[in-house]
């Protein structure tokens, strides 16, 4: 009996119905077991669709149309992979968009013209990966704009962090002429802005995409017939989702994960400039969204990638090369130095601050547990109140004396007061960002973003500084690292370092962008003989995942991200 694959034209995805004795044949390919429709689901896929005629040679019952469509999708892809290798440099390229211009002009780059026609070749599932601050928001909507010229598309949503979805509204204003709308305010308010008409763009943040479209089925929540169908019909009515800073959905278990991958549309992209932050499976859950069925499940995947010790903690990675080839023609990712060659420099200077003897002795009792606020603590308790004190004594009802701000307060004054420049000041923590600001009143005019501080106002804090003299000081935790363009700061300070690389990389690129004529210098604030160099070391050793992920010399990498583990190295 033959195996019937099953597809319908302009699908993104077909089925295999597999006799059960073949079903460990059917899970070797990889692809999703779809209880609903009892057969094996895939991606349309070059190498899956090889690995499948290989597997069941002779065995296949195949339908002219999806014959055609391997065919139309081997030129595509084709066409692709060469219009990728010139995109990855700054060459110029005869293309426009219509409808995407800033104040009658066209705005784009040559590489962001390059990763519009790439997209517009990939069809659905795309992934823009390029670095920070190259304007991946402009290119999304470049895409789909340009499909909406050309009659795909009638919609397009929007999916971000909460913190800047009004930013997204402001970058359709600046580029393009299309009617957007933001999804907000109480449930009923939400309702009818997700039914208006007559707006292109549609904007939601991430937890209003659980609250609204997600039905889950573990869920104690009643919820009527008719909020279902409403959700379910939401769910599939948009012809374009763009998902920003989608290693959002990294976390295959998060409901903000899951509640993405019930939506449903024919073009799908993610925009990201880390788009791993230290573990393989976290690509393999933003292309479960991207291109459903190109990978095997999580479990598959992970027996197959990762090296596990005897906890069941991932050490690392391998056969990193057989996953970079399969998403290689579904993604661009590009860095500052080749497609911006004429971008001035990024400086980079650690600032190393050196603590007096009872300062020294201190510390050295916190970390061993020997004194009274660590002394029954684990090692991730003992860390934090460690750096709590090397940033601000006092929050541990120490002494108020700090050497890193007085280091802080005599850089501020060589570039503030003999420079003129205008400086980023990034913290972890709340706590600190309130003492910073309290010990510089007085002296300087400053302007800060945080947690609390709401999506409209950081829009006007960020314009207020750029634009102004007024306040030379913008201050933020990590809040003010993502989806904002603070290209009037000539330098970035981080108080302490992020645990994450990813932050890291987003915290310097909020103010180096590619529209950036001077000088961004960096500057790092480490403690001597403390926590923080060792912070500092291991962060260099994983600092480069995602560029080694997609460098095709790399087949295997050790796991990033800050375990157990690192945390006692630290002590």
């Amino acid at each position: 009996m033959p195996i019937e694959l099953k597809y319908q034209k302009g699908e993104s995805h077909f089925y295999l119905q597999v006799p059960f004795d073949l079903k460990d044949q059917a899970k070797k390919v990889g692809g999703v077991w779809d209880p609903g429709k009892r057969s094996w689901k895939y991606a349309v896929d070059l190498k899956i669709w090889d690995a499948i005629k290989q597997t069941f040679k002779g065995q296949l019952s195949v339908p002219v149309r999806f014959v055609k469509e391997i065919e139309r999708v081997e030129k595509q892809q084709k066409e692709f992979l060469e219009l990728r290798n010139k995109a990855m440099e700054d060459n110029p390229v005869d293309f426009s968009v219509d409808g995407i211009s800033l104040e009658g002009k066209n705005p784009l780059f040559n590489y962001q013209k390059w990763g519009i026609k790439c997209g517009l070749l990939v069809g659905d599932g795309f992934l823009i990966g390029d670095a920070p601050g190259l304007g991946k928001s402009v290119q999304a909507l470049g895409i789909a704009l340009q499909r909406k010229n050309a009659g795909e598309i009638n919609n397009c949503l929007i999916v971000c962090l909460a913190a800047i979805k009004y930013n997204w509204l402001a970058e359709i204003k600046k580029f393009t002429h299309e009617r957007a709308i933001v999804i907000d305010g109480t449930p009923e308010e939400r309702k009818k802005k997700w039914m208006a008409s007559g707006y292109f763009f549609k904007i939601v943040n991430y937890e209003i995409v659980v609250r609204d479209l997600f039905i889950n089925p573990k869920s104690n929540e009643v919820i009527d017939k008719e909020e279902i169908a409403f959700r379910k019909y939401l769910a599939k009515s948009f012809d374009m989702i763009v998902v920003d800073e989608i290693h959002a959905i990294k976390s295959h278990q998060a409901q903000r994960t899951k509640a993405l991958k019930q939506l449903t549309s024919h073009y799908r992209i993610g925009l990201s400039g880390t788009p791993v932050d230290g573990h393989l499976e976290e690509l393999h859950s933003i292309f479960e969204f991207l291109k459903p069925g190109l990978f095997e499940s999580r479990g598959r995947f992970l027996d197959k990638h990762a090296i596990f010790d005897h906890f069941g903690t991932i050490q690392a990675y391998v056969e990193v090369d057989t996953v970079r080839k399969k998403i290689e023609p579904y993604y661009i990712r590009r860095q500052k130095e080749k497609v911006l060659q004429d971008l001035p420099e990024k400086l980079f200077k650690d600032v190393y601050v050196e603590l007096e003897p009872k300062e020294q002795r201190l510390y050295k009792e916190l970390v061993k547990g020997a004194h009274e606020i660590t002394e029954e603590s684990q090692a991730a308790e003992k860390v934090l109140r460690a750096r709590q004190f090397l940033d601000f004594p006092e929050i541990l009802g120490m002494h108020n004396k700090s050497q890193k701000f007085f280091a802080l307060a005599d850089l501020l004054e060589e570039l503030i007061i003999n420079n003129k420049e205008k400086v980023l000041i990034f913290t972890q923590y709340k706590e600190v960002l309130d003492l910073i600001l309290f010990n510089l009143k007085g002296k300087y005019q400053c302007l800060q973003i945080h947690g609390g501080v709401g999506s409209k106002e950081r829009i006007d804090i960020v314009n207020e500084f750029n634009n102004t003299s007024r306040y030379p000081i913008l201050i933020g935790t990590d809040a003010m690292s993502t989806g904002l363009n603070i290209g009037g700061a000539h330098a970035v300070i981080h108080y302490e370092d992020s645990y994450s690389p990813a932050i890291m990389q987003q915290r310097n690129d909020r103010a180096h962008r590619a529209t950036t004529r001077h000088n961004v210098t960096v500057y790092r604030f480490i403690c001597k003989d403390t926590i923080e160099e060792r912070v500092r070391s291991i962060l260099g050793d994983k600092m480069n995942l995602n560029n080694q992920l997609f460098d095709e010399s790399c087949s295997e990498f050790g796991v990033g991200g800050f375990t157990n583990l690192d945390l006692l190295k630290c002590l």
